[in-house]
């Protein structure tokens, strides 16, 4: 009679924990995360004690004291493990919940006004190779504002192919400078006339420059517009400098880390390197890696995670640095072989500190390793913008000039008045 009773609760409590699951699933105003906390553990605490009454039910021979006494007897490393579980399910629970409190407070508010994004809505289209791309042919004024304050009002130009016009570019010149990477090459919170791709033509002669550059790219973005063939039209019969600006950041974007994939990155190019250690475009992070990405986007929820703003993952492996080195000796390899002349720079950006360990990797092959990362001492706050920590107008321009002295031998002088807003 005992057993029965046991195995009949053990029953309901499953069935109810079954039917709280699924109910909790077919909500579609989900609340956020840390709120379903305590329904969703009451729900597996609810399930897991269905189980254990089932599974106790099996092997129960005598009172609940007589039971417990065994069960201490001959397995206590695995009550001990099962307590200990316990305990520290609850404790993360717990802690989630704290810390979305801390996460809501109004100080974690005006943190997270000074990382907010900065494009307008219609600024980016998306697109099946990219994952995004400036909408083509527009002319938009963007103010940024922080917390009440004006972090830049300027105005980006974007011409036909999506890439944001120079006006320093001569474009009949037939030798051509491609230049790539994320918002520092764009020039976030600079005018047209202050990126580092114009004063970088104000520095050399005649030369046509092309800015490939975008918000949130990283090395896979140059790599897919190489492969796809829509750079072989400006590159073909040329003489091509191309130029890719990196930042540490750049890393994450290559391998597709939680904190891209699940924010702007999902629809980026994924690549893999095959047995031959080439690397291989596979779709996009969300199309290649399912599990992962689910995975990521359930560890992007943690409120834990959110507080210390950690990534996944956290750390960056000698083989996250070499698929980030091959994706950019491809790329430099491809130039030579679309153009009729080619030099390939890969400049550290200052402030960068993986110098040493990825610089190390193009060691032997075509892409000459330009070293910035010391130019100038990036905690100076002349040489960040208020409110954003993208690059002033001034550190465009130093960036630029000795660009063109270590690319030319040469620069001219720029006005003084360049470097300002």
């Amino acid at each position: 009679m005992r057993k029965r009773l046991l195995i009949l609760i053990g029953f309901v409590f499953l069935i109810v924990g079954q039917v709280e699951f699924y109910r909790l699933a077919a909500v579609r105003n989900r609340p956020p995360w840390p709120l379903l906390a305590l329904p969703i553990f009451a729900t597996v605490l609810i399930s897991l004690s269905g189980i254990c009454l089932l599974l106790y039910a099996g092997f129960s021979k005598g009172s609940v004291n007589d039971d417990l006494r065994c069960l201490l007897r001959k397995h206590p490393r695995k009550l001990a493990l099962v307590i200990g579980s316990c305990f520290v399910l609850l404790a993360v629970i717990s802690a989630e919940l704290g810390f979305y409190v801390v996460n809501h407070s109004q100080a974690s508010r005006m943190r997270a006004a000074r990382r907010m994004g900065s494009y307008p809505k219609d600024f980016y289209q998306h697109s099946n190779l990219l994952g995004y791309e400036p909408a083509p042919e527009q002319r938009t004024p963007w103010k940024k504002i922080v917390m009440g304050n004006v972090a830049y009002d300027v105005v980006y130009t974007i011409d036909a192919a999506s890439r944001r016009v120079t006006p320093s570019s001569a474009e009949n010149a037939k030798e051509l400078v491609l230049f790539f990477g994320g918002s520092f090459t764009f020039g976030e919170g600079v005018s047209d006339n202050q990126t580092m791709p114009h004063y970088f033509g104000e520095s050399t002669h005649d030369v046509a420059i092309c800015n490939c550059a975008a918000g949130g790219y990283g090395p896979q973005q140059m790599l897919a517009q190489l492969e796809s063939g829509r750079l072989d039209d400006l590159v073909r019969d040329r003489t091509v400098v191309a130029v890719y600006t990196f930042i540490d950041g750049h890393l994450q974007r290559a391998i597709g880390s939680m904190h891209v994939v699940t924010s702007w990155g999902g629809n980026m190019p994924c690549y893999q390197l095959d047995r031959r250690d080439n690397p291989t475009h596979v779709g996009s992070f969300n199309q290649a890696r399912v599990i992962q990405t689910s995975l990521h986007r359930l560890c992007s929820r943690s409120q834990i995670l959110k507080y210390f703003r950690l990534d996944v993952p956290p750390y960056t492996s000698e083989s996250h640095v070499h698929l980030t080195a091959r994706i950019i000796e491809k790329s430099a390899e491809l130039l030579a072989q679309k153009s009729s002349r080619c030099r390939f720079c890969f400049v550290f950006y200052p402030g960068s500190e993986l110098v040493r360990r990825l610089g190390r990797e193009f060691e032997g092959s075509s892409v000459q390793v330009l070293d910035y990362s010391k130019l100038i001492d990036t905690h100076d706050p002349a040489y960040r913008m208020k409110f954003d920590g993208h690059p002033p107008p001034q550190l465009h321009h130093i960036v630029a000039s000795q660009l063109a002295l270590d690319i030319y031998g040469e620069r001219r002088t720029v006005p003084a008045d360049a470097g300002t807003q």
